[in-house]
């Protein structure tokens, strides 16, 4: 039996998102009425962490494609928001290794300086991060397994995405002639 939880289906990110602004309904109306003293921000600042572990939690990560003699790396959903960051296109002959590890694995690449992007220690990360000369990029959950890329002659040195699509295979694809 695995540890490994299973990505949700999409029908179950728009339900998680349907009773997480229930949610941050219901505790909006308490913090309104509160309206003064510390109460409040304490109920401000519970909505949003709230908000920031419910949306990680329902993030379907990364979508891999081909896009001609490159790849193409996309935030899906909310991780454009918390990676602070949009497509990267990678191109074939950059790329030096494609290798999928485990969920605790992948924070090994989200390490030093963070600029920018959003980052839980040890629960989810995404985002930019410069450690000892290595720039990489990263979107990953604990739990889940991840991608990582590794690059020579490109921007990023690594790129770590929890995807479910075969980056490998569409490596290999797009350095066939």
């Amino acid at each position: 039996m695995s540890n490994e939880l299973p990505l949700p289906h999409e029908g179950d990110i728009y339900h998680m998102i349907r009773w997480t602004l229930l949610l941050l309904l219901v505790l909006g109306a308490a913090a309104y009425e509160i309206r003064r003293g510390s109460a409040y921000y304490i109920a401000v600042a519970v909505m949003l962490v709230v908000f920031i572990l419910v949306a990680a939690a329902a993030a379907p990560g990364a979508r891999a494609t081909r896009r001609g003699k490159g790849l193409v790396v996309a935030p899906r959903g909310l991780n454009v928001l918390w990676a602070c960051h949009g497509t990267i296109d990678v191109p074939v002959a950059s790329v030096t290794a494609v290798t999928v590890v485990s969920g605790r694995e992948a924070f090994r690449y989200a390490r030093g300086i963070r600029a920018p992007g959003t980052s839980i220690p040890g629960l989810f990360a995404a985002g930019t991060f410069r450690w000892r000369g290595d720039k990489n990029f990263v979107l990953a959950r604990r739990g889940h397994p991840a991608t990582v890329i590794e690059l020579a002659g490109h921007r990023f040195d690594h790129i770590v995405v929890e995807t479910t699509d075969d980056v490998a295979a569409l490596v290999d694809q797009a350095r066939q002639p």
